[in-house]
């Protein structure tokens, strides 16, 4: 079979890493004929081994609506001279119509899932300018697109948001990094405080500018020895940081709140360790793979009452009703005073992990989907 792998689109995100590996894989496969055309931000990733293949590296995303005309002729240009039996545009939308069937990797939760509760967080302008991209964006998804997502509440939300019948739509879940395989006796307390870690970039959707009200509930109740740990990068929004600092100190939380800026991939692991809970508070997903990561890592994890969460964690998560600090601060309480839910916790996330493939296994069904979709 011949297989175009279209990652145009991906320049940041965990998008990117998806198609690293998937790439990665794919350049050891033998059995089938594979043509790459990537972003320039995924080729600087990429090691020489690509420059065996065939492959076009796209220096301007077709995303863009003018300067992204070039880059959109030349994917249409390269679709012709190869002759692919499919299309795997690997970040969705592609922002072109091909002539081959077209499978899509799904997983932006704004395209398709009800974004209400996100949006509460958006000021007007904000708000009204992210309604538009997406009004453009699913204009490129139509009913004749295969798609592959996350989770059986995406495949629900998509279908119904397409009106794309549900055996089109594939699930093959996310996957941790094998870095994270630690065992639990190897994690190695470094402070007498509760720390609470938020691996989470600031996005309004994560909505972590909760966590200082959150502190302050914890405050109130008598915990004294804690943290919380966030990764807010130094060249993040300036007003959103100052506002969030501000917050902090308005309520009398700051010393409770550390920021670790930046994370790198290879950093976090350790961070993990270090840490006695998750704490995620986020409004929309489709699948977060921190949550696999916490499991692999031996920590409990309190997050939001969500059905994306849920159907990820199941038993392995305390859960709080959205946009409520009083009753997330409850389930962190509850946490810190129970040893006995928190090793629970842990035992269910060890067990529910193993429900998960492994790295090699969910890039090998990737393909076997699309070897699925080719002989429908």
């Amino acid at each position: 079979m011949k297989i175009l792998i279209n990652a145009s689109t991906l320049v940041v995100g965990g998008g990117v890493q998806v198609a690293l590996n998937l790439i990665k894989n794919t350049l050891k496969n033998k059995k089938h004929d594979f043509y790459y055309i990537i972003s320039k931000e995924l080729f600087e990733q990429l090691d020489s081994s690509i420059e065996e293949k065939k492959y076009c590296v796209i220096n301007i995303s077709p995303a863009k609506r003018i300067k992204g005309i070039p880059s959109r002729k030349l994917i249409k240009s390269i679709e012709k001279e190869f002759l692919p039996d499919i299309v795997y545009s690997v970040g969705a939308p592609s922002y072109i119509f091909f002539k081959t069937k077209e499978v899509l990797r799904l997983t932006n939760s704004w395209l398709f899932s009800d974004s209400k509760l996100a949006f509460s967080t958006y000021p007007f302008l904000k708000k009204h300018s992210t309604r538009f991209i997406l009004f453009i964006q699913r204009f490129y998804i139509r009913k004749k697109n295969y798609i592959i997502t996350q989770t059986e509440v995406a495949k629900n939300d998509i279908s119904k948001r397409f009106n794309i019948k549900k055996d089109k739509i594939y699930v093959v879940p996310n996957v941790y990094s094998s870095i994270f395989d630690i065992k639990i006796e190897d994690i190695k307390k470094v402070s007498n405080k509760t720390r609470i870690f938020c691996f989470a970039a600031p996005y309004n959707h994560k909505n972590i500018e909760i966590i200082p009200e959150v502190a302050k509930e914890l405050e109130n109740k008598g915990v004294k020895d804690f943290e919380f740990l966030v990764t807010i990068p130094p060249d993040f929004n300036a007003g959103w940081s100052q506002k969030f600092h501000q917050k902090s100190k308005g309520v009398g939380v700051d010393r409770y709140i550390k920021n670790l800026g930046k994370v790198n991939f290879e950093e976090a692991p350790r961070l993990y360790q270090e840490s006695d809970i998750l704490f995620l508070p986020t409004l929309f997903e489709t699948f977060s793979v921190t949550y696999l990561e916490a499991m692999a890592s031996g920590v409990p994890i309190v997050t939001t009452n969500l059905p994306f969460a849920k159907e990820v964690c199941g038993d392995a998560a305390l859960y709080f009703k959205p946009k409520d600090p009083k009753e997330a601060a409850n389930r962190i309480f509850e946490l810190i005073m129970n040893k006995d839910l928190q090793e629970s916790l842990i035992l269910s996330g060890q067990k529910k992990i193993k429900t998960f493939a492994k790295e090699n296994e969910v890039y090998s069904g990737h393909l076997k989907v699309l070897e699925q979709i080719h002989s429908r």
